[in-house]
């Protein structure tokens, strides 16, 4: 899914900047979109996981709960 890596990496390059700068300042709304987005994925990855791909699935599902992490983390 390009438009979420492509906003992960633009929040990225901003988180970067900020903290660069020593001022962590995260957009909400682009939290709340790349939150949205992850969602979204992780919905499909669950669809496929049913299919005889379960492991490539899971796989995928795993990256994207990290992700989630990650920005969780960034938030705080």
């Amino acid at each position: 899914n390009m438009k979420f890596w492509d906003k992960f990496m633009e929040t990225k390059e901003l988180l970067r900047y900020n903290t660069t700068m020593n001022v962590i300042v995260f957009n909400n709304a682009t939290f709340h979109a790349l939150k949205e987005e992850l969602v979204q994925v992780q919905d499909a990855s669950t669809e496929h996981s049913n299919s005889k791909n379960a492991t490539k699935a899971k796989n995928k599902s795993d990256v994207h709960n990290e992700l989630e992490i990650a920005i969780t983390k960034a938030m705080n």
